[in-house]
């Protein structure tokens, strides 16, 4: 059922008064003066703000357009000219800038899109401008407390808290040319993110020196018993063992302990120094470099004391498997055995005497075990 033309005025009239509303509105919104401000200003953000204006007065043009139709649309309603209501009420009663020519209504609604286009288009422009103000106000609080953290652990000119400070001050230059770049922003956030990765990790180096210092303290008296290990197990292995196989000459206890520049302990001790002086950076730096040559000490060390106390140890561990078998041949019955006791004797003659013959001793052990075990059901003969 179509509108009577009394109905279609009161809608068009209502439109007219909610488009007047909406424009003032607009005009006078917090966001539209400071898009406003960036027109004026003629910086990098005037031309889309310089667009948004220029819409917005194109539509303050229009707009009277519109309000003529339906003031004369009331006029010819109350005096009855019903052809020339039909006529305000057709398709070209109004005729815009450009001579095209349409019905009052979609006028209305066509510069009622382009308000909210302006309401939009402003707050967009407005928001991006106090995003990247709260984002330089967080960033300016973060870098004062990286710049705090950074001091605390002597290192307030590290090189990375100073290029945030950098990009601090660039993107606070390029947010008062235009408040609605993002970029240096953008680059202050990841120059913040990097600055504090690196005082993070300085702050966890710092703490982790004196846990970092004292297992350098303890790995140089396991290499100083390393060492001598290596030398006690070379003249021992020489005395009690005939030819011993595989020694490997000692290490020079000088590396621990020595004077020169390379020694470990008075190294050591000076990185500790240097520590104590507030020095602690270049100290933690250098003890890297003394852990590696450490590590590498430490690894020698121990393999030359394994492989000089092996003759020793095996001829202890041929002792140990000699008494057990020995006590096995008891609990057997056959203690008085001639053949198990000679072959015991020889055996411990041959591990008990210096030096001790290690292969002919091996071959006495071996043979004394497999006559043990060739006596016990199901052993091998």
């Amino acid at each position: 059922m179509s509108q009577s033309p009394v109905q279609a005025l009161q809608g068009l009239r209502d439109a007219v008064s909610a488009l007047a509303q909406t424009l003032y509105q607009a005009e006078s919104s917090p966001d539209l003066v400071f898009v406003k401000s960036q027109a004026d200003a003629g910086g990098p953000a005037a031309p889309a703000a310089t667009r948004v204006i220029d819409l917005l007065a194109r539509l303050w043009e229009r707009y009277p357009l519109a309000k003529d139709v339906v003031e004369r649309l009331d006029e010819a309603v109350a005096a009855g000219r019903h052809d020339t209501v039909a006529q305000l009420l057709g398709p070209d009663a109004v005729t815009v800038p450009d001579g095209s020519t349409r019905f009052v209504g979609a006028l209305i609604d066509e510069l009622r899109a382009g308000a909210d286009e302006v309401m939009a288009e402003a707050g967009r422009l407005a928001g991006a401008a106090r995003a990247a103000l709260a984002r330089l106000d967080a960033g300016a609080t973060a870098l004062r407390g990286l710049v705090e953290r950074a001091r605390a652990v002597g290192a307030a000119g590290d090189v990375e808290v100073a290029a945030a400070t950098a990009a601090l001050q660039v993107a606070t230059d390029a947010v008062a040319s235009d408040p609605t770049a993002d970029g240096p922003v953008a680059a202050l956030d990841r120059a913040l993110a990097a600055a504090g990765r690196r005082v993070a990790e300085l702050e966890k180096d710092r703490g982790e020196l004196p846990t970092r210092l004292a297992g350098a303290r303890s790995d140089l008296d396991e290499l100083r018993r390393l060492v001598a290990a290596g030398a006690d197990g070379a003249a021992l292995a020489r005395a009690k063992i005939a030819d011993p196989a595989g020694l490997l000459d000692p290490l020079d206890p000088s590396v621990v302990d020595g004077g020169g520049d390379d020694a470990l302990a008075p190294w050591l001790a000076r990185i500790e120094a240097d520590v104590n002086a507030g020095g602690w950076k270049a100290a933690a730096a250098e003890l890297d470099r003394w852990r590696r040559i450490a590590d590498r000490w430490l690894a020698d060390a121990r393999l030359v004391a394994t492989a000089n106390g092996k003759a020793v140890a095996r001829r202890n561990e041929l002792r140990g498997l000699l008494q057990a078998f020995r006590a096995k041949s008891l609990a057997m019955g056959r203690a008085e055995d001639p053949e198990l006791v000679g072959l015991h004797q020889s055996a411990e003659q041959a591990l008990h005497v210096a030096p001790c013959d290690l292969p002919r001793a091996e071959a006495l052990v071996a043979e004394y075990l497999r006559r043990v075990n060739s006596t016990v059901p199901g052993g091998r003969r």
